[in-house]
């Protein structure tokens, strides 16, 4: 369907709900505005961070917190029919790790898939965002061995003759460091391990149950539920691996929280984990005049006794030959604390730094924040978290602050912050480059949303706003962004997947420079060089806006003015079809540029196993080369030289890289069959509560 007949059929109106558009590179001059910096807005939206001297003054204010969350129930009445008094502590205040985590998103800087040159061969390494940042990832390499994360086992493959492939090291990893393996880093002789443990522990003086029923003349409702006591711990294993034919553990952190995301940048390792607060209920005691919730003063007195436990710590395990020597450690307590002025979340998210190269197992430094959790990006200087605040009063407008941190290896201070509209879609919405952060973000839903890029300077404290492009797509959601260092690239979708093309070349005066509307949408955005970009993402209908299959979309923006598509492959022809990690994973890809080669992972159907498709990328167009194929999904591939080794569950193949229907080797990797752990959940609690009282809080 021609430019003509998509805007016959649909419309400008239809399309950006009546700001003109741009059909196939024909660039219209008010499809956006870029109204520069916006103070006012920023002072007044802006929550920021505060360093505290102690961790008694964050103490205090997550009671503070609590006693506000729960101001309308103390002394409140309530009705039951037991006459005993609960006593114990009830709800202790706890922190655990949120559910989820791992991680994320990035930004281009140079970031397609890194590689290395060991010698004259070249050596892939994982797709990252940002060149000089590495990403954990479940297979790496060092140019002669390969090390993959695969079923809890931490296996060790000798590539060294492809022919030969040899399996020279297994460790298992499932007993000693918990029930989710998530992925690695190797640097030199030792590899670090990321994991999540989950633990049920209530208190030991949890009631078992407030038994009874409820005076129906009061017209009460009761509440069935478990106690959420989970302990979530993130464990940061170190490995050596100078003997790949024996990978030994050399110590382990635990740090209580979720693994929200980590970086590797100048041989230290920075983990950010998020803890979230539970702000316990008050306690029913009797009274004189029946059964009420205790007071504000007695609530306040028990949680001052019971939070000192309860904050986030970490404790470490050494491994040597002289034994076992373990520790711990808080992560508030000899931390650099930093509150925000208002309440904006029940989240402590801590960043903590390690030296992998050390032999001790705790982290060197720990900044924990309070009020706040979002998404990470980082470069080789600074570590950003984008924080959404979902907690302010409703008015139609979501807000988004930016914490930078400075990465000084063995500190993570605050370094600035700053404030936008809208929300960030992943880390690629983030870039930072030559000294300026831009950001890429979508406020509100449906006929509703608008998009926006700001362009930040870091003025001392603050991160201010020093150019904008608004009113971007209005009535569509960003679905993938990608920043190039003065360019970036944008898709949007409704019904039809918008290109733009960004200058960003002057930072006060960022601006569209070229746009291309196609039918579908690229969830992810790959820059190949030469000016080239592919898409990996979805076909759609352009009449109705109906999701179709998978397709990978080749675009020249040589001239970002008037980007054009080289090429359309489609996995799965015209119905909605076809899968692959790489729409929601960008470790999945791997882009080998001397070769023009790019893999991924594709499932054509839900009954299939994901292949790794071979495909060559250049201004003559997309070209399947072939297919590799295991007997479990695709998972990840990489290079050495002109072999392509790819990874699934059960084994490592590899193939010749431009060529591949010529299977070198193959090594297959003995992971057991694991049955799912039951979870116990305890007996369930039931919780009464007055009509119009507590209860509705």
């Amino acid at each position: 369907m021609g430019a003509d007949q998509i805007r016959s059929t649909l419309g400008t109106n239809a399309l950006y709900g009546g700001q003109s558009t741009t059909f196939y590179g024909v660039k219209d001059t008010d499809t956006v505005v870029n109204p520069g910096s916006n103070p006012t807005y920023q002072q007044d939206q802006a929550n920021p961070l505060q360093p505290v001297a102690s961790a008694q003054q964050l103490r205090d204010w997550v009671i503070q917190n609590s006693v506000t969350d729960w101001s309308d129930w103390f002394g409140q009445p309530a009705s039951r029919v037991t006459p005993e008094t609960v006593t114990g502590t009830g709800g202790v205040m706890t922190t655990g790790g949120a559910a989820g985590g791992g991680g994320g998103g990035g930004a281009a800087g140079g970031g397609v898939a890194p590689s290395t040159d060991s010698g004259s061969t070249p050596v892939s390494g994982t797709n990252t965002q940002v060149a000089g940042v590495d990403e954990a990832d479940i297979l790496k390499t060092d140019g002669q061995y390969l090390y993959s994360l695969t079923g809890g086992h931490f296996f060790v493959i000798d590539g060294r003759n492809p022919s030969q492939l040899a399996l020279v090291g297994n460790l298992d990893l499932g007993a000693d460091i918990g029930n989710s393996v998530i992925a690695f880093y190797l640097m030199g002789d030792r590899a670090v391990v990321l994991s999540q443990s989950f633990q049920f522990a209530p208190p030991a003086d949890w009631p078992t149950m407030l038994v009874g029923a409820v005076d129906p003349a009061v017209g009460i409702g009761g509440c069935l539920c478990w106690p959420a006591f989970y302990k979530t711990q993130t464990v940061v294993t170190t490995i050596d691996v100078s003997d790949r034919t024996a990978p030994t553990i050399l110590h382990e952190t635990k740090l209580d929280g979720s693994l929200v995301d980590s970086r590797v940048v100048d041989g230290r390792l920075y983990t950010v984990v998020d803890n979230s607060l539970y702000f316990p209920q008050p306690l029913l005691v009797d009274t004189p005049a029946g059964t009420a919730y205790e007071s504000e003063a007695d609530y306040r007195s028990r949680l001052t006794s019971d939070l000192t436990g309860a904050l986030p710590g970490y404790t470490t395990t050494e491994f040597g030959a002289g034994g076992t020597v373990e520790g711990s450690g808080s992560l508030v307590d000899g931390a650099s604390l930093y509150l925000p002025e208002t309440m904006n979340g029940q989240e402590l998210l801590t960043i903590a730094a390690f030296d992998p190269a050390a032999d001790t197992a705790n982290p060197v430094g720990v900044t924990t924040i309070a009020g706040s959790t979002g998404v990470v990006y980082a470069s080789t200087s600074s570590l950003y978290i984008a924080s959404t605040d979902y907690y302010s009063p409703w008015d139609g407008t979501l807000n988004t602050q930016i914490y930078k941190f400075a990465l000084n290896g063995d500190s993570v201070p605050l370094d600035g912050v700053g404030t936008v509209q809208g929300t960030v879609l992943n880390q690629f919405s983030m870039d930072e480059h030559n000294g300026y952060f831009r950001i890429a973000t979508t406020n509100g839903w449906g006929s509703g949303a608008n998009n926006a890029v700001y362009v930040m300077a870091d003025t001392g404290e603050n991160l201010d706003v020093v150019g904008s492009i608004t009113n971007l797509s209005p009535g569509e959601q960003i679905r993938s962004v990608r920043f190039d260092g003065d360019t970036g690239y944008v898709t949007t979708f409704l019904q039809t997947d918008p290109l733009f093309t960004l200058d960003l070349s002057d930072p006060t005066h960022p601006d569209v420079a070229g746009e291309l509307i196609i039918p579908g949408f690229s969830s992810y955005l790959q820059t190949l060089g030469n000016g080239l970009v592919v898409g990996v993402g979805r076909d759609a209908d352009p009449m109705t806006g109906a999701v179709l299959g998978l397709q990978l979309s080749l675009f020249d923006v040589s001239d970002p003015a008037n980007p054009k598509q080289l090429d359309v492959f489609s996995f799965s022809g015209e119905s909605w079809g076809g899968s692959s990690d790489a729409e929601w994973d960008h470790h999945a890809i791997s882009w080998f540029p001397d070769v023009g080669v790019l893999t991924l992972p594709v499932s054509v159907s839900w009954d299939q196993p994901a292949t790794l498709e071979v495909m060559h990328l250049g201004t003559d167009g997309i070209k399947q080369l072939g297919e590799i194929g295991h007997d479990s999904p695709v998972m990840r591939s990489l290079r050495i030289g002109d072999q392509l080794f790819s990874m699934s569950a059960s084994e490592i193949k590899a193939n010749n890289l431009t060529d591949p229907s010529v299977q070198t080797g193959e090594v297959n990797l003995p992971v057991p069959i694991t049955q799912p752990i039951p979870v116990d959940f305890g007996p369930p609690v039931v919780i009464f509560a007055t009509a119009g009282g507590p209860a509705a809080a």
